[in-house]
């Protein structure tokens, strides 16, 4: 299955439509034996999200593929920015209780092209030692960002993809990835959850938008599905490796599988464009 669990609610309050809260230990070991048993073997963290790592360590991850993020790059020497990378490299294998990792990405792609050749330098090392197979960068926007897919030391590159925004596709990033033999992973399935939120309950920075939240209503009632479903149906007909959806309950993963399990026997194809702006598909731009 290309779905893979989001675990930034597991450590943080995370995302706009988030109901439910921190999952505990208990509720966050339910979430990975429904995984196991319906063959979703990846899993996104990060060390910025609050005590996940903590958590999957204690909960036992060993069986699946782990992607982790390495926080915002400190250091002003090329050798301080090397053992920055090892080290939180090192300590995120220790807190999942790992011994390897199948995936580090840089947190902020900017560091990378800021401090290429120690990043390089030190990726290199952790791939010889067995520690990391892959490594990339999560990327925001697509600004000035079509070389990336060129560099011969990325692997992945993880971005944001939703019915609202295409701006990867767009600027043909993807494409161009994908043709230099790149993975993409995509996450903001659900735009942090906005996709899904009742309309009347918008708040105030989002209804000036209301008229494109309506038009999605619409198309997904024309096509006898809610927007989760349309969301889903989109995504799935992308051309990329696996995408990630934040999971906070068992319930909540449960009818995911559900739905795209359906989904998957009814694909959709055409989707329209919706004219969107900068400030409602970048959640940068949110008010915090």
């Amino acid at each position: 299955m290309k779905l893979g669990i989001g675990t930034a609610q597991f450590g943080l309050n995370y995302g706009v439509n988030n109901k439910n809260g921190i999952p505990d230990l208990d509720e966050i070991r339910r979430i990975l034996d429904i995984a196991r048993g319906n063959n979703i073997k990846k899993i996104d963290t990060a060390m910025s999200y609050g005590d996940a790592h903590i958590k999957l360590g204690k909960a036992g991850v060993q069986d699946f593929e782990i992607g982790s993020k390495i926080p915002r790059v400190e250091g002003d020497t090329k050798k301080e920015i090397r053992t920055f990378v090892i080290n939180n490299v090192e300590r995120t294998l220790a807190e999942l209780r790992i011994d390897s990792i199948h995936r580090i990405f840089l947190h902020n792609h900017k560091d990378y092209n800021i401090h290429k050749e120690a990043i390089q330098e030190a990726i290199g090392e952790l791939k010889n030692s067995g520690k990391v197979y892959q490594f990339g960068v999560s990327m925001y926007r697509p600004n000035d960002i079509i070389k990336a897919a060129e560099d011969k030391q990325l692997d992945v590159f993880q971005v944001p993809i939703n019915i609202l925004d295409r701006s990867f596709e767009m600027a043909g990033f993807i494409e161009h990835a994908i043709k230099n033999k790149k993975i993409i992973q995509a996450r903001s399935v659900f735009l942090q959850g906005l996709l899904l939120k009742d309309l009347d309950k918008l708040g105030s920075h989002f209804e000036k938008w209301q008229d494109i939240f309506e038009q999605l209503e619409d198309e997904a009632k024309e096509r006898n599905m809610t927007r989760k479903e349309l969301a889903l149906s989109y995504i799935l007909d992308q051309n990329i490796e696996s995408f990630v959806i934040g999971i906070e309950t068992s319930r909540q993963l449960k009818e995911l599988i559900v739905a795209l399990e359906r989904l998957s026997a009814t694909r959709q194809k055409k989707y329209p464009h919706f004219k969107v702006d900068e400030d409602l598909i970048n959640p940068t731009k949110w008010p915090r």
